[in-house]
């Protein structure tokens, strides 16, 4: 038997396997009216992921399952500029930091009890930097004990920490904790709950939040600008103007090229939110958020085109050659 062809058929089983791979090896594509992605967080236990975008500064948060379903969080208050999202034992925070023009110096941090759709209602904390400064902020972090983590950007950088207990009733002083790097646009605590990574002017910086050692920094070439960043299970979810990608966490230095992004996805309108009854945005009282978000989609595609590639070259060496 001519050795040809099984070559052959292998390639033809390599591309029907990729294509027989579920569409949800696509990354999630946020639609056009979500805009530029400030702020992201990933919901594990309801495989969702949150997204502050244009809509923020409004009230609403939009929230996607990898199949595309949209959802939204919505709430009243005094909203000046949402920077951030965390979550945190199926807990949303909402990091309103904002503060280009320096006109503020106290800062709100929303908490909502879980992630479920709807208006809701929250816990607000009002915070301050040391000495009242006007600094501003893009980048809110909870930690695996709870505790809350503000990285400003611009000069003199630096990772702040709330109080361990917070007040709801009074102003919060920040205490700074450490330096921070160049441009910080967003970060996450990663899943063990104790190690930080800071999407910064020049890539991607893990930090070990207990002694604020850098373990390791991935550099970009030509980064994209103001990406935001989040994490599910092993992988980092990066995104910025109505696009997102997927990168492994770095484990040592390294520089590289960021991979294309997903393309933003057609224009539709907002979903409704569920009712869920009054809810008073000031009320001390807590209301009671999408399977996996694939990687390696570059990869996957490369598959698709080098076994179509294989499959051609082999049949026609069969039928021609053989």
């Amino acid at each position: 038997m001519n050795h040809r062809f099984p070559i052959a058929l292998a390639a033809g089983a390599l591309v029907v396997a990729a294509f027989a791979t579920p569409a949800a090896a696509d990354l999630l594509v946020p639609p056009e009216h979500v805009g530029d992605v400030v702020g992201m967080a990933w919901d594990e236990e309801t495989h969702r992921l949150w997204l502050a975008g244009d809509e923020a500064d409004d009230g609403t948060l939009i929230g996607l399952t990898e199949d595309g379903e949209q959802a939204q969080i919505n709430w009243s208050g005094d909203i000046v500029s949402v920077q951030s999202l965390a979550i945190h034992d199926g807990v949303l925070y909402i990091g309103d930091l904002g503060n280009e023009d320096g006109s503020r110096s106290e800062f709100t941090i929303f908490r909502m009890r879980n992630t479920e759709p709807g208006q809701k209602q929250y816990w607000a904390y009002v915070v301050e930097y040391p000495n009242g400064e006007p600094l501003h902020a893009e980048t809110l972090l909870v930690s695996g004990r709870g505790n809350f983590y503000v990285v400003t950007t611009g000069d003199d950088a630096a990772i702040y920490r709330a109080p361990t207990e917070p007040s709801r009733q009074s102003l919060n002083t920040l205490t700074r904790v450490a330096d921070a790097p160049e441009g910080v646009t967003d970060g996450v605590f990663l899943p063990d709950g104790a190690t930080i990574a800071l999407r910064a002017a020049d890539g991607v910086h893990i930090i070990d939040a207990f002694t604020w050692e850098t373990l390791a920094v991935e550099t970009y070439v030509n980064p994209p600008e103001d990406e935001s960043i989040t994490a599910r299970e092993d992988m980092l979810i990066l995104g910025g103007v109505g696009a997102l990608r997927e990168a492994e966490v770095p484990t040592s230095d390294v520089t590289s090229t960021p991979g294309p992004a997903a393309e933003p996805g057609p224009t539709s309108p907002s979903p409704e939110p569920a009712p869920t009854g009054d809810a008073s945005p000031t009320a001390p009282a807590e209301d009671d958020g999408a399977p996996a978000v694939p990687r390696n989609t570059g990869t996957f595609v490369a598959l698709i085109i080098a076994g179509a590639v294989a499959l051609a070259a082999g049949v026609t060496t069969y039928f021609v050659k053989g």
